[in-house]
């Protein structure tokens, strides 16, 4: 009996541990928040907190530029908060890997989140790609728009290297490259949900196996099982980069688009990148942005309209006072 309570013992002070550690583990978790709209920069003493620097941070585990202090501890399970604005890469140097020039280079696990497509725009300057996943790391990116990626080489978009990737909500559209305007992958998983790869020029929308989650849509069908629909392109599937209320310029759905009222689920939004209800329609629209149907004109009848509106009512009128006198 004395045994059985040691051990009795033993397992609660072994379970209490367990508990302990978890909670310390977990809380290993750091959150940046990016400056709205500040330049590609590496320079820690701006007080502007560049996507840059923010990654650089997370890369290291460490906050190796000042202006970019995380809330919580470096861990496995960071977070780059992007606010609405529109974010150029604008350090040339292209082909070099460690997040100092060229791309985005992501050489750690990290949640990057922006405010929605057509909010947060991460545009790659025509310099070098957008995003580089260098490893075997995992990714999250939702609620962004990703466009004018233009390498020497793959992944227009996105060129996820070896890593376990996830897109959400997102629009990945006119980039270039030799293989993979969107997004290339070599190894490793990439899956998306919800989100619009298309025209994006040389290269094809997709190369590499795609997971296709649900609500996607490409222009040339090499995203595997995504929707595809050739009209998705500007001009025709969504318009050129333009201001359409909010903060920022937004690639507006076009009527008829592919993308309207076709999303499988509205992915716990209730607003657009505008602010805009979601949906609209009979379900969310796929990306970020919810198109909304222009209100029927009411029409007001011309001048001319109206006097031969009161010369028939006056005419009945006259009619009606004919027959009642005729009948007395």
């Amino acid at each position: 009996m004395k045994g059985f309570k040691v051990v009795r013992w033993f397992s609660c002070i072994i379970a209490a541990l367990i508990i302990l550690f978890t909670g310390i583990v977990s809380a290993y978790a750091a959150a940046i928040n990016v400056t709205a709209n500040a330049t590609d920069t590496l320079n820690g003493a701006d007080g502007q907190c560049s996507l840059r620097e923010a990654i650089q941070n997370i890369n290291n585990g460490a906050t190796t530029y000042a202006d970019c202090v995380p809330t919580g501890a470096y861990g496995t399970s960071d977070t780059i908060n992007i606010p609405a604005g529109t974010y150029t890469i604008a350090i040339a140097g292209a082909g070099e890997d460690l997040n100092a020039t060229g791309d985005f280079d992501i050489t750690k696990s990290v949640t990057i989140t922006g405010a929605g497509a057509g909010s947060t725009t991460i545009n790659g300057g025509a310099l070098d790609r957008v995003f580089h996943i260098t490893g075997a790391y995992t990714v999250s990116i939702s609620g962004v728009t990703i466009q004018n990626g233009s390498p020497a080489s793959n992944g227009g978009g996105i060129h996820n290297n070896s890593g376990t990737l996830t897109v959400t909500n997102s629009t990945i559209v006119r980039n270039t490259a030799t293989t993979g305007g969107g997004i290339y992958k070599l190894a490793g998983a990439t899956g998306f949900t919800n989100s619009i790869v298309a025209d994006n020029g040389v290269g094809l929308d997709c190369v590499g196996t795609i997971t296709d989650s649900g609500g996607n849509i490409d222009s040339d069908g090499n995203c595997g099982t995504f929707t595809q629909n050739a009209a998705m392109v500007q001009g025709t599937g969504f318009s050129a980069l333009a201001s359409n209320g909010g903060p920022t310029q937004t690639h507006a759905l076009l009527a008829g688009s592919a993308a309207i009222d076709t999303a499988p689920t509205c992915a716990g939004l209730t607003t657009d990148q505008r602010g805009t209800t979601r949906p609209q329609g009979s379900a969310c629209d796929i990306g970020a942005y919810e198109y909304v149907v222009a209100a029927a004109a009411v029409s007001v009848p011309t001048m001319t309209e109206w006097g031969m509106i009161i010369f028939i009512f006056l005419a009945g009128l006259g009619a009606m006072y004919y027959m009642r006198r005729r009948r007395a």
